[in-house]
């Protein structure tokens, strides 16, 4: 197995594993940590302020997209994507 297609692999069954506990949050009609779980909750670090250092604005919007508003999950399984394809064009 390639390793593109592995770490693919590890990152789409996390994602579908985000997406198994935040819908069992869902069904305890609870608010909790999964409810809500984007890159920045998941991270103890500011991501915010690092993103407004960079100075390109256009970069700035779709970074602090990316990293606060775009749901872990989604996150993981694009990723995981991406390494698919790109296992799929590797020699090894």
């Amino acid at each position: 197995m390639k390793k593109f297609n592995l770490v693919g692999f590890i990152l789409v069954a996390g994602g579908v594993l985000v997406l198994g506990f935040q819908a069992i949050a869902a069904l305890m009609h609870t608010d909790n940590f999964w409810n809500d779980l984007t890159l920045s909750t998941a991270m103890p670090l500011d991501l915010d302020r690092y993103i407004q250092m960079i100075p390109f604005e256009s970069l700035q919007i779709g970074l602090d997209y990316l990293a606060l508003d775009l749901p872990l999950y989604q996150l993981l399984v694009a990723l995981g994507v991406i390494c698919f394809i790109l296992g799929s064009f590797s020699r090894r």
